[in-house]
């Protein structure tokens, strides 16, 4: 799913990455739910919810861990 197709979906982060388990992570906000998501889509391109819930500083520190452990970006 692209998240950024919707109209109540702001994205605020999202890139690629080199990382053992994913290749690609969105931080986003659901501003019809104010749920704020970390999806991750791994080497398989399966899809993933590292973080769901209300708290954007929770789902801030969940994704600026998996960039963290990325070896670097492409």
């Amino acid at each position: 799913m692209n998240y950024t197709d919707s109209d109540t979906i702001d994205l605020i982060k999202g890139t690629h990455i080199s990382h053992e388990l994913y290749k690609d992570i969105q931080f986003v906000h659901d501003k019809s739910t104010n749920f704020y998501q970390v999806i991750c889509t791994k080497h398989d391109n399966t899809e993933c919810n590292l973080y769901i819930g209300y708290d954007g500083s929770s789902a801030r520190r969940t994704y600026n861990r998996i960039i963290a452990s990325a070896d670097e970006e492409f």
